[in-house]
């Protein structure tokens, strides 16, 4: 494989002694073993038939090296597990070729072979001296799930990260909607959700709880407690309830979000980020108690949220409830935006600079100058910084108005982008007041 003149190849014997050497410098801040030895088995284990075992799970390891102009620049260990997941092993770019696209090439041709096998996930262990690495991982998708501490050696702490490659879903981010809770509307069908997702877990929900939550009483009747209040949204698909979310509003103190429950990914992931961004100004901390599913763990590390404890038959004597929080940053404020993968594609090439929203309760609080990060399920946000805040009363204005290829990239007229922002947005003509955020990417 060649990527902007460096060559991917697989290792080999002549690779020994230039291998132990680069190991020997990457280690040698929290390792004194004989690297000679460990490389001399890295690949040995690599090649063909090798007698050698490489681990109970594993199916297949790869060990690549970069080649830059005749001279070797990087290696990658890969250890493909038979449950569709990829460790990292390995990861070493020589001090001179840093910076200069290696440690790129090399994770894309893991990535690439990610792809073409099914490998649903990627995961590796970054011990402290290579904290520097942490920056470019982030960047590059992957998620901080934890740190092991006095591990592999006393004083060293091992920070554990992953990055998901598939999300098990059939909706789409752009057919999911965030809409105020109204009981006539969606009573019943809250009701529902909240019974099939909460019962079983949560022994106290029950007709008399559910009812009260919808009607904004979480306290008992007798009481009259005014420093509280409760608010409740709802997510829609195709007119129907998908998930819901409740939040007690505190005069001071954290927000507990009481419930949160959705029956697909898609939608939870939508009410995350809209609890996040519509608290915002309430509170310096949110908080949930909830049992989730491996997507739902995903999406809560990914957007930030961190496990707090474990609460063993607290809702229910066969239960385990989790608590996990997310911490407010006051300083910088930082937007969360879901979009069609089409449209966020178009953010990352640079082509798409202008997004078309109606200005619903969060986005009034949107400023010049505050971030954005455009998501889409299983994509590393791109972030933007918006530059403008343009109100206009209907569609037609705004295409008139804007530069519409910035709007709709792959659109080839003003008519169509137009007609293709109707789609997007079919509310739009119900008096309501719509907004074009002008925006350039960090």
């Amino acid at each position: 494989m060649t990527q902007k003149g460096i060559v991917i190849r697989h290792a080999n014997g002549n690779d020994l002694e230039w291998l132990a050497d680069i190991m020997t410098l990457a280690f040698a801040p929290f390792c004194s073993a004989n690297q000679r030895i460990h490389a001399s088995d890295i690949l040995s284990n690599q090649l063909v038939g090798s007698s050698r075992r490489i681990g109970t799970f594993v199916a297949h390891q790869h060990v690549l090296v970069a080649v830059v102009d005749g001279h070797n620049a990087g290696v990658i260990q890969i250890f493909e597990e038979k449950h569709s997941i990829i460790k990292i092993g390995l990861l070493i770019v020589a001090e001179f070729y840093r910076g200069k696209g290696v440690t790129t090439a090399l994770f894309g041709h893991v990535e690439h072979y990610a792809a073409e096998n099914k490998i649903r996930q990627l995961y590796c262990n970054v011990p402290s001296p290579s904290v520097d690495e942490l920056g470019w991982l982030y960047k590059k998708g992957f998620r901080l799930t934890g740190i092991s501490k006095d591990s592999p050696a006393k004083g060293i702490n091992e920070y554990l990260l992953y990055k998901q490659l598939a999300v098990n879903t059939k909706v789409d981010a752009q057919n999911v909607k965030v809409v105020p809770f109204v009981m006539d509307k969606h009573g019943s069908q809250a009701m529902t959700l909240i019974f099939n997702e909460m019962s079983g877990t949560f022994d106290s929900v029950n007709p008399y709880w559910v009812n009260n939550l919808l009607n904004g009483k979480l306290h008992d009747d007798s009481t009259d407690d005014e420093d509280v209040s409760h608010i409740i949204f709802v997510s829609i698909v195709d007119g129907r309830v998908t998930g819901l979310f409740g939040a007690t509003l505190p005069k001071s103190g954290p927000i507990m979000l009481i419930p949160l429950v959705a029956e697909d990914i898609v939608s939870f992931e939508a009410l995350l980020i809209f609890a996040q961004d519509s608290v915002v100004v309430y509170s310096h901390k949110l908080y949930v108690h909830l049992s989730p599913n491996v997507d739902q763990l995903i999406c809560l590390q990914r957007h930030g949220w961190t496990v707090e404890g474990l609460l063993a038959g607290v809702y229910s004597p066969t239960s385990i409830i989790q608590q996990w929080s997310y911490q407010v940053k006051q300083s910088v404020v930082t937007r969360t935006m879901r979009i069609g993968r089409v449209y966020y594609d178009a953010i990352v090439a640079g082509t798409k600079t202008i997004e078309v929203r109606i200005v619903c309760s969060e986005i009034k609080h949107y400023k010049v100058d505050e971030l954005i990060q455009f998501e889409v399920t299983s994509q590393p946000p791109v972030l933007v910084r918006i530059n403008a805040i343009r109100p206009y009363t209907d569609l037609k204005k705004v295409i008139a108005t804007e530069k519409w290829q910035q709007i709709i990239p792959a659109a080839t007229s003003q008519e169509a982008a137009l007609s293709e922002l109707c789609i997007l947005i079919p509310d739009s003509g119900n008096a309501v007041e719509i907004c074009a955020i002008e925006f350039e990417k960090v």
